[in-house]
């Protein structure tokens, strides 16, 4: 079991993503979603093919993303005219989704930037 976990561990930022884009699909009410095709089929060719450069691509369109949508929250927040508990609590809900969706795009992205050479030079090689 915790050989299945630690291999799958390299997977956990894309296979994140991808739910997250799943739940942004089924949340967003359209079935002909671009961007939500779009930004699936960008994950699984980067599970597929394990491209540092797709990589970086994706994870910063997803930076972008998070970053317009949690700005588009504090607007929301800024704007509201009365208080309402169940407006606090999908903040709250809304926050902590776009920070672990935020979290797991930087972590792609380090993933991906991370330059560990392939064999280390021996001697004076």
């Amino acid at each position: 079991m915790f050989l299945i976990a630690r291999s799958v561990s390299r997977w956990y930022p894309e296979l994140f993503l991808i739910i997250s884009v799943i739940i942004y699909w089924a949340s967003a009410g359209q079935f002909l979603n671009p961007i939500a095709i779009i930004l699936l089929t960008l994950l699984f060719s980067q599970l597929t093919y394990k491209s540092r450069t797709l990589g970086l691509v994706i994870a910063s369109i997803l930076v972008l993303l998070v970053s317009y949508l949690f700005i588009a929250l504090i607007s929301d927040i800024l704007n509201a005219k009365s208080f309402i508990w169940s407006g606090l609590k999908m903040t709250i809900i809304g926050s902590g989704y776009l920070f672990i969706t935020g979290y797991y795009s930087v972590v792609l992205f380090m993933k991906n930037i991370a330059t560990t050479p392939d064999r280390y030079p021996l001697g004076s090689d």
